[in-house]
C-alpha cells in the first residue's frame, strides 16, 4: 500500500481523496487552520491538525470550523516533516507522495527537511512555491536537486500574484518533483 503526507487542505478534499482511491493509499492529511479533531476523514484518510515548520513548536494562526466559516484566531501546533513521521510511525517508511500547499511555510520546512536528510525517502514532492523571487529561496530549489529531485511538472498558479509597475507577476508556482534516487 502506498503512503502519502499532503499538508494544506482548505477543507478541499479532493487531491486527498482522489488519490486514496485511484491508488489505494493510506493518506494522512494536514492543515492547522481547520478547526476539526484527529479523525478518519474516509477510509484510508487520516485528518491531523498540524502543519509543518523548520522546528516543533505552536505558531498563531486564524482557524475555521468550515470553509465559508468565521475566522478566529488560534494557537497551531507544527512541527518538523521527521516529528511527524516519527509520531506516525512513518520514519524511515517510503513516503510516495509528500504534497505541500501551505503559503509560504514550505521554505523553513524545506530547510529543515534537507538539513535532517529526510527527503531520502520521499518518491514524489508536490509544491506549491510561494514567493519564489529570493536567492535564497532558490538555493532551496539547487538543494532539491542535489538531492535527486527533477521537475517532471510546473504549472503557473494564476489565482496567486499581483502586479508590479503594471506588469503581471506570478505569485505561485505548483511544482512536481520525482526523486531520481529511489
Amino acid at each position: 500500500m502506498c503512503l502519502v503526507y499532503s499538508f494544506g487542505l482548505k477543507f478541499d478534499w479532493s487531491f486527498d481523496e482522489n488519490v486514496s482511491k485511484t491508488f489505494d493509499c493510506e493518506v494522512h492529511s494536514f492543515d492547522p487552520s481547520m478547526d476539526l479533531p484527529f479523525h478518519m476523514h474516509s477510509p484510508g484518510i487520516y485528518f491531523h491538525r498540524i502543519g509543518i515548520f523548520d522546528n516543533d513548536t505552536n505558531i498563531q494562526g486564524v482557524i475555521r470550523r468550515s470553509p465559508l466559516g468565521k475566522r478566529r484566531k488560534s494557537t497551531w501546533k507544527v512541527r518538523t516533516l521527521q516529528s511527524i513521521l516519527k509520531d506516525n510511525g512513518h520514519l524511515n517508511h517510503r513516503i510516495d507522495i509528500l504534497k505541500l500547499d501551505v503559503e509560504g511555510a514550505e521554505w523553513a520546512a524545506f530547510h529543515n527537511m534537507i538539513s535532517t536528510w529526510v527527503l531520502k525517502n520521499v518518491k514524489q514532492l508536490l509544491v506549491e512555491f510561494h514567493g519564489i523571487g529570493s536567492t535564497n529561496r532558490l538555493l532551496v530549489i539547487r538543494q532539491l536537486y542535489d538531492e535527486g529531485f527533477r521537475v517532471f511538472w510546473v504549472h503557473r498558479n494564476p489565482v496567486c500574484g499581483g502586479h508590479v509597475e503594471n506588469v503581471p507577476v506570478c505569485g505561485c508556482i505548483e511544482t512536481c518533483f520525482v526523486n531520481t534516487h529511489m
